[in-house]
């Protein structure tokens, strides 16, 4: 990033924040308003007549996303601009603000809510490079960006499908063979109740809701010994029962089982694991309009219970999880693949703003490289 030079945000950019409105006027029709987290509703009359970077700084403190000119901005939301658009532009300037640290930087206050203030914000220091580098930054990121909207697109489309066949076909197991318990036949073992102390950085691996949720969570460990009934291993079948309702068929090694969780062991011959996996999901809706709780949300037992699935024969049972599970995994696939490509996105944007890797006048081999 040849002849980058340190600036302070405030000396090459307007910082203003939104104002405050009444909710009783805000509506379906007129303007969009937007919040710390993006369009809450619209409003009589816009902001400005011109493109900004919105940036939470209440509620959401530090999201960053643009926000089209004419739309109305709130008390939660910041509106950023450049001053000179031939020294930064307002795609350098939204890929700045989206890479950096708030926190350790000092703009993030309050201990009560934390917000972000003018004040705090303007002393921010971002690396601004010339104004022909900072376009082929913001064209290279854009392009990964389509990339990653054309992926959440399939993503959303194969997950719809898999839902849609999901319902139609249990719905016409359902009516054609009735209907028997969820839990006939199947066993819910909860997890271990682990205290403070008996969690640490060595030992085995502790799954947690986090952990079933987000891949790149970091881990709890333990050395305490436990019974195998507190064991996860690869191909179980997991169920999180508090907080987020979730179904996972484990491929992540063996691991301590932690309360809010239920490892799924299927007795008998008379139930495919597969089928009842999708089972699970295919009543999760059901589940969630059962939940209970003002701390953390959760089904019970009591409650589980009282679902049913269809009492289809173990022959149809095999085939209907072979085709929803090869269904769910097309969209896991495209998951994958989106989440690569992001990464791609996250890694090349981190490289160029901090030097390490140089945008060439043609960007397409560095894309190859990466």
């Amino acid at each position: 990033m040849a002849e980058a030079q340190i600036v302070r945000l405030e000396d090459v950019a307007f910082i203003q924040q939104g104002k405050h409105v009444d909710h009783l006027g805000m509506g379906e029709a007129g303007h969009p308003m937007y919040g710390a987290n993006g369009v809450i509703g619209s409003w009589i009359t816009g902001t400005y007549d011109f493109d900004v970077v919105g940036l939470g700084c209440r509620g959401s403190v530090g999201t960053v996303y643009e926000i089209p000119a004419g739309a109305w901005l709130g008390n939660n939301v910041m509106g950023v601009w450049p001053k000179d658009e031939g020294t930064l532009t307002r795609g350098f300037l939204r890929l700045a603000l989206e890479t950096a640290d708030f926190r350790s930087s000092g703009v993030i206050s309050g201990q009560v809510q934390e917000q972000i203030t003018r004040k705090s914000l303007g002393p921010l220091e971002i690396n601004l490079p010339l104004i022909t580098v900072q376009r082929r930054i913001v064209d290279l990121v854009s392009l990964l960006d389509r990339h990653v909207s054309v992926l959440n697109a399939e993503h959303e489309q194969a997950q719809k499908q898999y839902q849609v066949l999901l319902s139609d076909i249990l719905n016409e197991e359902m009516h054609k063979y009735g209907t028997r318990p969820l839990l006939a036949g199947v066993e819910l073992q909860n997890g271990y109740p682990f205290k403070p102390g008996e969690l640490g950085s060595s030992g085995t691996r502790v799954l947690r809701i986090k952990q079933l949720q987000d891949e790149s969570a970091p881990w709890d460990r333990s050395v305490i010994d436990l019974p195998a009934r507190f064991l996860v291993r690869d191909r179980d079948l997991v169920f999180s029962w508090s907080g987020t309702l979730a179904v996972q068929r484990w491929a992540r090694g063996t691991v301590f089982l932690n309360q809010h969780l239920f490892r799924v062991d299927v007795h008998g011959a008379e139930i495919d694991s597969f089928w009842f996996e999708h089972c699970l999901r295919w009543l999760l809706p059901w589940m969630n309009e059962r939940t209970h709780g003002t701390t953390m949300k959760h089904i019970t037992k009591r409650k589980l219970a009282e679902a049913v699935v269809p009492n289809a024969p173990v022959e149809v049972q095999r085939d209907t999880g072979s085709l929803l599970s090869a269904a769910k995994q097309l969209v896991e696939r495209v998951q994958d693949e989106r989440d690569a490509v992001a990464a791609v996105r996250d890694t090349v944007l981190e490289g160029v703003l901090s030097e390490t890797v140089t945008v060439p006048a043609s960007y397409d081999s560095l894309l190859e490289r990466v």
